[in-house]
């Protein structure tokens, strides 16, 4: 998903490493129950889809109303782009904790029922104070270790094989004599569509190797969505 920030969620997120010691949590069977992501190992549980992540309480399916109702005691509230509220009229809403950006965006169907959740998981261009209200600090295990030392080896060791994966390269410029300054960064987006289990992984590699997966990165998103139906 994207798309423009409110005035209020300008804050950008990623998690730090610093030496923190991370403790597996307990892993959730698969028996239908929410999968809450900030208190489990998401990744480490075995047949896992989107429809059972819980983030914050928030799941797919929810109604705006119920959203609202489920994040009030977390101190937490939905905004929209033009910083007035997540209105009947707003698909696209983000969740913030006292008027800063938690990193988690969701869009709501035409049903006015939630059909995206998307968790910017880590991004370079963050600063100190940013970080810290990120939810994706509480995430543990196989999960926190996918957003602290991403790696497309370690993405396929943790998730196994994209059913599919998209390429969207940076505007390159015809002459040479046009390409931008050394210090500019073009940005190469990657997508990976775990189909079956309802997950796309969005990453950002950056500088002019970015495009054949060798730049640094600059940021992963975590996007769920309804997993096809049978």
């Amino acid at each position: 998903m994207q798309t423009s920030m409110p005035l209020a969620a300008l804050a950008s997120c990623f998690l730090i490493s610093a030496g923190l010691h991370v403790m597996c949590l307990a892993q959730v069977p698969a028996t239908g129950d929410a999968i809450e992501i900030t208190g489990t190992d998401l990744f480490a549980t075995d047949h896992w889809l989107s429809t059972q992540v819980s983030v914050k309480g928030l799941m797919l399916g929810m109604s705006r109303r119920r959203a609202v109702e489920v994040l009030a005691p977390q101190h937490l509230n939905l905004d929209d782009a033009s910083g007035q509220g997540c209105r009947s009229n707003s698909s696209v809403c983000y969740v913030l904790r006292l008027g800063t950006y938690t990193g988690m965006t969701v869009a709501f169907g035409d049903n006015d029922t939630m059909e995206k959740i998307a968790i910017d998981a880590y991004n370079r261009t963050a600063s100190k104070d940013e970080r810290s209200a990120c939810l994706s600090h509480d995430f543990a295990g196989k999960t926190r270790e996918l957003v602290e030392d991403y790696s497309d080896h370690l993405r396929v060791r943790i998730l196994g094989n994209a059913e599919k994966y998209a390429v969207k390269l940076p505007p390159f410029p015809r002459a040479r004599l046009l390409l931008p300054p050394r210090n500019d960064r073009p940005i190469t987006h990657y997508q990976y569509f775990y189909l079956r289990r309802g997950l796309i992984l969005h990453t950002y590699v950056s500088g002019r190797d970015g495009f054949i997966g060798q730049g640094p990165l600059d940021k992963l998103v975590l996007e769920f969505v309804p997993p096809p139906r049978k």
